[in-house]
């Protein structure tokens, strides 16, 4: 019983960082892309992906899925689609296999949502559709799923 009690000590602080550095970076890349992904401002986004790498250790999680997710929205700031989908494709496969298996995906924003988004953003819209189609079916209408969509139905 104590052991049980340790680990869940252990383990509950790294839920809240990965989220934060997750969502922060999200967001610094989302502005990276306002001003064409230069090098200056994708440091916040290159320093997360290496601290969920740490975070990671290369294996299976809500960490590494966040990582994979930060690198291809590194890669749709400097619009880089082809290194872009690579992740994702990785990323959303991750997830998928988490979520067959009962364990959670990246926090806060969906591997698939993040797709979606990216692909939007690229100018993209089939993959984009694709993308949040396939977030409804798998995780639901979410509001980011729905908001996505929206904005697909005039294009």
């Amino acid at each position: 019983m104590q052991a049980v009690l340790l680990i869940a000590l252990l383990a509950a602080p790294q839920e809240r960082p990965v989220a934060t550095i997750y969502i922060e970076a999200w967001n610094a890349a989302v502005a990276a892309y306002a001003v064409g992904g230069s090098p200056e401002s994708l440091v916040p986004v290159r320093e997360a992906i290496v601290a969920l790498e740490r975070v990671s250790g290369g294996r299976m999680g809500p960490a590494e899925i966040a990582r994979l997710v930060l690198l291809a929205a590194a890669a749709a700031a400097q619009s880089e689609r082809d290194e872009m989908a690579v992740y994702l494709t990785h990323a959303v496969e991750m997830e998928s296999l988490q979520r067959a298996a009962g364990q959670p995906g990246a926090p806060g924003l969906s591997a698939l949502e993040a797709a979606g988004d990216l692909w939007l953003q690229v100018y993209r819209y089939d993959e984009a559709r694709a993308a949040y189609e396939r977030a409804a079916r798998e995780i639901g209408m979410t509001p980011r799923v729905k908001a996505g969509l929206a904005r697909l139905e005039g294009r």
